[in-house]
């Protein structure tokens, strides 16, 4: 081993080599790389070990150092540096190297500024580490296959680039203070220890096929892009709070994808307003685990996905698209007060999902614009204090079926066109109201199960109704299916006395004028204009005004009605009888909806 002192350190970096190499070589006093003694373009310590502390101060390490397979057992402070040449090697872009290398004592950078990479490669391992006032105009600050042992630290540092940690053993704590990042990469790695980021903005942050023993803490922090979870794993809770009043700061998309949280996820704030996020994407196709709460946030896209084995609860949310696609739900789902934002256009939409136990708190749903459920399963949802869609409200955008087959019908000519000739849009809208009438079942049978007898007839009403929509648009003219609801509308099947008590007065106002001229035939006798004629038939017709309330009796006959001599009346007692069976019907439709309560 070469015997490395000050003095033949500054010879090899008096510049006759532009990048001195030293192999092999033992520093067993302090060693100081500064302004004075730096004249070449760059240098690499290669098997060397540092015994006594190693200082670079105040220079422009130009093209950069590089360390490999080097032993540090003492202090090693890089301050005050730039690097300003192109890189010594042309297939990496570095500034500083550490290649194997072992911190035994403190690594500390302060206030250094750098064009390219700091590097930590292959098995490099870190004791204590502190970063200030760091910054990377055209690069990142990386491990790779390394290990930390006590603590990583960096404090106000900035990087064009990022930050990476990839395939890193740490059993040290991770704080990041007001840092600055493009990207926040941790791949591939193990923290037994927790991960503390505090202020700062963070463009992307992810965690790939990661684990975290320890609470992860983002707080105070801007991330205008995404966070992103992918096959990582938690311990402990995973912490967004965002409790700095004199810093709003936005998350643009937060996205996890088959992770675990052996506790919880938690988006938190006191911000007075809500909390805006771009978007929230949860999909899951492995036996992930765990809770993720979100709290008083304005969610411009939510998006749940895959199988959920996830608790998820989504309190005091404000959203422009809310969806449940392709969905498994073999967790819970608990969404309490959840409203959509009209004035922008908001969608609620269930598709190909069976939600299980999904449970509805104080939900708002005419507060979306647009609602859709298709070929879902809700029949075991729960629901609390759910202000529900009516039935035009589902299914109702421009685009569906069923409101381009509305629109047909503003124009006879088009119905026409559309029950005969324009088949492939009559089956669609036929299959649209099948489906229509299944949520409406489901949904029925839900309610049925939770005790709510009161909106289940309300989705029994509306199940019915789509089924004699649909029936209306088949081919078959005789049908007893379609008579039997259509005559149900008349008290919306069964749901209201209000309607069939109108009606009844309706046929009863037909009715007393037909019978009326029947009784009498010489009333209205025409040419009958002169003024004594008239005033005999307006006196004969109010003396019959009586006959009105005795109509509406059901025991009345037509001799009590008009007299005995007007019994030989053929059409009188036609009349008459088929109005009593109209009446007869709609009693029994006013009794029917009376009982629905008690069915």
């Amino acid at each position: 081993m070469i015997n490395l002192t000050q003095s033949y350190l500054n010879i090899e970096l008096n510049g006759k080599n532009s990048i001195p190499e030293l192999i092999n070589c033992e520093a067993n006093e302090d060693l100081l790389i500064d302004q004075k003694n730096f004249k070449c373009n760059g240098i690499v310590f290669r098997n060397c070990e540092f015994k006594a502390p190693f200082y670079a101060l105040q220079t422009n390490i130009k093209a950069g150092i590089i360390f490999v397979n080097c032993k540090f057992s003492s202090l090693a402070h890089f301050s005050d540096l730039t690097s300003e040449l192109e890189p010594m090697y042309e297939n990496e872009s570095i500034s500083l190297k550490f290649d194997n290398v072992s911190f035994g004592n403190n690594l500390l950078f302060r206030n250094c500024h750098f064009k390219r990479d700091i590097k930590f490669i292959n098995n490099s391992e870190i004791k204590q580490a502190h970063f200030e006032i760091v910054e990377i105009t055209n690069g990142s600050i990386s491990m790779n296959k390394s290990k930390i042992n006590e603590s990583f630290v960096l404090w106000d540092c900035k990087t064009n680039a990022g930050f990476r940690l990839i395939n890193v053993e740490s059993s040290g704590r991770l704080q990041f203070r007001d840092c600055h990042f493009n990207f926040f990469d941790i791949n591939g790695s193990n923290l037994n220890k927790d991960l503390m980021i505090l202020g700062g903005c963070i463009l992307d942050m992810t965690f790939t096929s990661s684990t975290v023993k320890e609470e992860v803490l983002l707080k105070k922090l801007n991330i205008d892009s995404t966070i992103y979870l992918k096959n990582s794993h938690f311990y402990e809770n995973f912490n967004v709070e965002m409790n700095d009043k004199g810093k709003v700061a936005d998350i643009g998309t937060i996205s996890i994808n088959s992770t675990t949280f052996a506790q919880s996820f938690n988006v938190m704030h006191d911000f007075s307003d809500p909390l805006k996020i771009k978007k929230l994407k949860i999909n899951s196709n492995d036996p992930n685990t765990g809770e993720i709460n979100l709290t008083d946030l304005i969610i411009d896209d939510i998006n749940i996905t895959g199988i959920n084995r996830y608790s998820i609860h989504l309190k005091n949310i404000y959203v422009c698209n809310f969806s449940l696609n392709n969905l498994s739900n073999s967790g819970t789902i608990r969404i309490n007060n959840l409203q959509g934002i009209r004035d922008k256009g908001s969608r609620f939409v269930i598709g190909n999902s069976f939600l299980n136990e999904t449970i509805f708190s104080n939900m708002i749903f005419n507060s979306f614009r647009e609602i859709e459920i298709m070929d879902s399963d809700l029949s075991r949802i729960k629901a609390n204090n759910v202000k529900w869609f009516k039935y035009r409200d589902i299914n109702s955008g421009n685009n569906s079926p069923l409101e381009k087959w509305n629109g047909k019908l503003k124009r006879w000519n088009s119905f026409l066109q559309l029950c005969f000739y324009n088949i492939d849009l009559k089956e669609d809208v036929i299959k649209h109201l099948q489906n229509q009438r299944e949520i409406f079942r489901q949904l029925k049978h839900a309610m049925i199960i939770e005790g709510d007898k009161i909106q289940s007839l309300v989705f029994k009403q509306y199940e019915m109704r789509s089924h004699a929509t649909m029936l209306s648009l088949t081919r078959k003219i005789w049908n007893p299916d379609r008579l039997i609801l259509e005559l149900g509308k008349t008290n919306n099947h069964g749901q209201n006395w209000v309607k069939p008590i109108v009606l009844l007065l309706y046929v009863t106002i037909i009715f007393y004028p037909s019978m009326f001229i029947i009784a009498n035939p010489n009333l209205f006798s025409f040419p009958s204009i002169t003024l004594i004629d008239l005033c005999k038939d307006y006196a004969v017709l109010w003396q019959n005004l009586l006959i009105v309330p005795k109509i509406l009796n059901p025991a009345h006959s037509v001799t009590n009605l008009f007299g005995v001599e007007k019994e030989t009346f053929f059409w009188l007692y036609f009349f008459d009888i088929l109005y009593k069976i109209i009446y007869a019907f709609f009693i029994f439709q006013i009794v029917t909806a009376f009982r629905k309560y008690v069915k």
